[in-house]
């Protein structure tokens, strides 16, 4: 976050790439959530060989505009709110921790969930 923040500070911008030893939705929810907690409206976020045959359904995610600035929880987690949603990450090395949502709520990776256990390194990208 300190990364992005001092990028952001000199007018520089940032595009959240896959990873390709771990092209995977677990890395994709992870980046989308962290694209989420540092954009400013000129960030951008993608995945490692995405085509149209190959597009994930999580980017297509509409959360609205954000209504927080990003929030560091205890234990490592980052949260923000937005006007359709909300977004979760734990840092690296976080120990696994289960946030309890505010009800019921959609996630392109598990779908419908009323809370979501994320260990250090993985991010939940939730609407509703």
């Amino acid at each position: 976050m300190q990364y992005a923040d001092a990028v952001h500070a000199k007018g520089i911008h940032l595009t959240l790439t896959g990873d390709r030893f771990h092209n995977n939705v677990p890395t994709m929810e992870y980046n989308l959530a962290t694209y989420f907690l540092i954009n400013d409206g000129r960030d951008f976020v993608t995945g490692t060989d995405l085509t149209p045959a190959s597009w994930w359904s999580g980017f297509d995610v509409n959360l609205g505009t954000a209504v927080s600035t990003r929030q560091r929880l205890p234990g490592g987690v980052w949260t923000r709110r937005f006007s359709r949603g909300i977004v979760y990450t734990a840092e690296p090395g976080a120990p696994a921790q289960t946030i309890a949502l505010p009800g019921t709520m959609h996630s392109a990776e598990w779908g419908n969930v009323q809370s979501v256990t994320l260990a250090g390194g993985q991010g939940a990208v939730l609407t509703g």
